[in-house]
């Protein structure tokens, strides 16, 4: 499925999706939450000043659907997957504004 290749805080998630990939989505997922980059920008200053986590856009996006009221579909409660905390440190240090 061809998509722009677009500058993104969620870096983990810009990227081509092969057959393979499509078709467990499509068959393990109910429906997807889109954020915008200041919503994801928002979820990682969020885990970092309420929990001290240091995430990366793309490990951030869980909690960036729910902060973000976009998760409607969810039955709470619930968990959200926060992984990866390989963000560059200029990137971190703007988005948290340390």
């Amino acid at each position: 499925v061809p998509i722009p290749s677009l500058p993104t805080l969620a870096d983990g998630l810009a990227g081509q999706i092969d057959d393979d990939a499509l078709a467990i989505g499509r068959y393990g997922l109910d429906g997807i939450a889109v954020l915008t980059e200041d919503e994801t920008a928002a979820a990682i200053r969020w885990l970092w000043e309420n929990e001290g986590v240091r995430a990366e856009g793309s490990g951030a996006v869980t909690v960036g659907a729910v902060l973000a009221g976009k998760a409607e579909a969810i039955a709470f409660p619930a968990v959200c997957v926060v992984s990866g905390r390989n963000i560059d440190e200029a990137r971190f240090a703007g988005v948290v504004g340390a």
